[in-house]
Order: structure tokens, then sequence, then C-alpha cells
């Protein structure tokens, strides 16, 4: 889930503005073309990911902690299938 772990440090669940620049950072860094071509798949892994809402885990009857957990589980899914 090592794709999980940088989207939560970037804070892209709630600052997606944040990540885009780091994406555009890490881009001129290293200037290879496969930093151009992860730049999208990773905006839309967390447009897809970032589809996951708390109240279908409520509903399930998650409360509290495991509720942050079952988000970052399903999320972690979404990211690992699409990149």
């Amino acid at each position: 889930m090592h794709w999980l772990n940088l989207f939560n440090l970037c804070d892209a669940w709630r600052r997606p503005e944040r990540f885009e620049k780091f994406l555009s950072v890490m881009a001129l860094i290293y200037e290879k073309e496969n930093s151009y071509t992860v730049a999208p798949k990773l905006l839309y892994a967390l447009k897809e990911a970032n589809k996951i809402d708390a109240s279908n885990f409520i509903k399930q009857g998650l409360k509290g902690p495991a509720i942050g957990s079952a988000i970052d589980k399903a999320r972690g899914e979404i990211l690992n299938s699409v990149l």
C-alpha cells in the first residue's frame, strides 16, 4: 500500500491542488518520460479513490476508527488497481 501512504502524506484527499503541484515539481526534477506519464495516472487514481464515501461504511455499522480503516483499505485497493 505504498501508494496510499504517498497520497496520505501529501494530504491529497483534502488538498488535491497540493498533490498536483507536487507532481509538477517531481516532473521537473526528474525530467524523464516516466514522470510525465505517471502524473496523469496518479491524478486519475486520486479522482477515483476520492469517490469513497464514509456514509457507505456507516450504513454497514462501522464506527470511529473502523471507518477510517475501511476508507484507507478501499482507497488502497483502488490505487493499486489503477496504478
